[in-house]
């Protein structure tokens, strides 16, 4: 729910900096939150469900999630880990709309419930072991 309260405000800047970073993979000019397909038949849009903003959120809550069950101490280290989860969500999606730029014949097994599933649980599995160890052999708080 919040995800999506705060993506309303600035929802076009998050969805634009996706478009630009898939833009640059795919090599193909991007217009907003526009990118066009390698092979020029068309357009995609990114909309607010393929924003990297969703899959962010979820690394910040489980990297909380872990500091918090582990009883760890927040640090630097705990948050470069952080950074790095949120990075990871945001690589997985990266790829995954790249992937349609490159191959928009495979539009529907890419961006259907096949390309969707593996998509999230690359993003699960990747932050889920960023998490992991950036709060493996940490200091605990205090009790």
């Amino acid at each position: 729910l919040w995800v999506r309260l705060l993506l309303a405000p600035v929802g076009n800047i998050f969805m634009s900096a996706d478009a630009t970073m898939v833009g640059l993979v795919v090599g193909t000019p991007v217009n907003g939150n526009a990118i066009q397909f390698a092979d020029g038949s068309g357009f995609m849009v990114l909309g607010p469900d393929c924003s990297s903003l969703t899959n962010v959120s979820i690394a910040i809550l489980c990297m909380v999630l872990f500091v918090e069950v582990k009883g760890c101490r927040w640090s630097w280290r705990i948050a470069r880990f952080a950074v790095m989860g949120c990075a990871a969500a945001v690589a997985v999606n990266i790829a995954r709309v790249s992937l349609i730029g490159l191959y928009p014949q495979y539009f529907s097994l890419l961006h259907g419930p096949v390309g969707a599933t593996i998509a999230d649980w690359t993003t699960i599995l990747a932050i889920l072991t960023i998490c992991s160890r950036g709060t493996t052999h940490h200091e605990q708080a205090p009790a």
